[in-house]
C-alpha cells in the first residue's frame, strides 16, 4: 500500500492529492489519501481528511511507501517506521503555506540520503517508481543532543 499525508496544517494542498489520485488511477496497488484540509476529494482511492494517530499508525505500518508534504513530523515518523518517503514541498506561491522552508528541510533530508523529493508534481509517477529501487539511509534524530544543550545553557544562566 502507499499511504499519502498531508499533516494537519490548516492550509490545502489540493496540488499533492490530485497528482497522488491521478497516479492511484494507473496503479494496481491500494492508495490511502489523508486530505486534511484540501477541498479536493480523491476518485480513486480510499481517503479520509483526518486520520487519529492509532489510525495512522496502522496505515504507515501497512505501507511500503508514504508520500507526504514537507513537515518534519511526517517525515520522521515515516523514516522512525523504516519506511521509503517520498515528499512534496507545500509552497507559498500555491498559497499552501506562508513560506518555502518546506523546500529547505526535504532538500536536507535529501542530501542525507533519507527520501526522494519532488519538486514538481509532474515528477511524482517517476519518484514512486524511483522508491520501487531505493534504500533510503537511516534516520538519527538529535533530539536528546538538543535537549541537552538547552539545560546546559539553563543551568549557566540560572543561578542557584
Amino acid at each position: 500500500m502507499i499511504l499519502v499525508t498531508t499533516g494537519t496544517q490548516m492550509f490545502g494542498f489540493d496540488r499533492l492529492i490530485m497528482a497522488a489520485d491521478k497516479l492511484a488511477s494507473s496503479l494496481s496497488e491500494e492508495v490511502f489519501i489523508q486530505t486534511g484540509h484540501s477541498g479536493y476529494e480523491p476518485k480513486y482511492c480510499r481517503f479520509s481528511k483526518f486520520v487519529q494517530k492509532q489510525e495512522m499508525d496502522r496505515l504507515m505500518d501497512e505501507s511500503w511507501l508514504v508520500i507526504t508534504h514537507g513537515g518534519t513530523g511526517s517525515i520522521i515518523g515515516a523514516l522512525n517506521k523504516g519506511k521509503k518517503v517520498i515528499a512534496v514541498p507545500r509552497l507559498s506561491s500555491f498559497k499552501e503555506h506562508v513560506d518555502d522552508h518546506q523546500k529547505e528541510i526535504i532538500d536536507e533530508f535529501e542530501r542525507q540520503g533519507l527520501l526522494i523529493g519532488v519538486r514538481n508534481i509532474n515528477d511524482l509517477p517517476d519518484a514512486v517508481e524511483r522508491a520501487r529501487n531505493f534504500t533510503p539511509g537511516r534516520y538519527i534524530g538529535n533530539r536528546d543532543a538538543v535537549i541537552e544543550e538547552i539545560e546546559r545553557i539553563l543551568r549557566r544562566e540560572v543561578k542557584f
